[in-house]
């Protein structure tokens, strides 16, 4: 009964089928162990906030990791700087993660977001994991939201 070099179970005549229950499990170790990584969740993780920037009452900037998909949701406010806003720094994967890598995107993720009275700024995410809002105006505060942002490693 052996695996095979990518180890799925390979049967042979030899294969014992009683009880029916182990014949049925052949392989579904190596299988289940192969594809874990990919299905492996962080669950929701809260984004810390930059200097000057406030999570939105119930809608707490979160970031979450399901095999190489990422996902955040929530709000924050805070002040615009003419180009460029940084508005927080993406959080280390909880330790014991079985994929490699962070939430970080492997490029860099741009995304175009909504301010209200016919504004618009861009959501960024750097493949350093800092999350930055651009073309925002300098010294106006906004409310980023990072609803619909997604990108997979």
């Amino acid at each position: 009964m052996p695996l095979d070099s990518n180890g799925i179970w390979t049967y042979t005549e030899s294969d014992n089928v009683a009880p029916f229950s182990t014949f049925m499990n052949l392989g579904m170790d190596s299988v289940s162990d192969a594809i874990g990584p990919f299905i492996a969740d962080t669950g929701w993780v809260n984004i810390p906030l930059r200097a000057g920037f406030t999570a939105v009452s119930g809608d707490v900037p979160q970031i979450r990791r399901v095999g190489p998909i990422v996902s955040a949701r929530g709000a924050a406010t805070g002040l615009g700087v003419s180009g460029t806003t940084n508005v927080a720094d993406l959080p280390p994967l909880p330790s014991g993660f079985p994929l490699a890598g962070s939430f970080a995107p492997g490029s860099p993720i741009d995304r175009a977001a909504y301010l209200g009275s016919g504004s618009f700024y861009r959501l960024t995410v750097s493949t350093a994991g800092v999350l930055a809002a651009n073309n925002v105006t300098s010294g106006t505060s906004f409310t980023y939201r990072f609803s619909a942002l997604d990108w997979m490693i």
